[in-house]
């Protein structure tokens, strides 16, 4: 914290973020209504948009092609770079 405040007394911001924590924390206590459920991950509106937007992520991630990519990468790099060194690659992503 030091560096980023670029001085070496951080007390005050030290103290501000323990107070905002246990704000926080005192209001989860209060307004905690249990562990989270599937039915309440479609039907809690502050729930619906992460679960929409990871969904939507996914997707994208699947119609992009990046998964072929990151797939074979490791392949195709040991064929462009014809060594003869073995090129080190995981075993998700070694080629046989």
């Amino acid at each position: 914290m030091q560096f980023y405040a670029r001085s070496t007394d951080v007390s005050a911001e030290m103290e501000e973020m323990n107070a905002e924590g246990k704000k926080v924390t005192a209001a989860g206590s209060e307004g905690d209504t249990g562990p989270t459920t599937v039915n309440k991950l479609f039907t809690d509106p502050d729930l619906r948009k992460p679960l929409f937007i990871a969904c939507a992520l996914a997707v994208i991630q699947q119609f992009s092609g990046i998964n072929a990519v990151r797939r074979f990468s490791c392949h195709w790099l040991s064929l462009l770079t014809q060594s003869t060194e073995n090129v080190s690659c995981d075993d998700a992503t070694e080629i046989t």
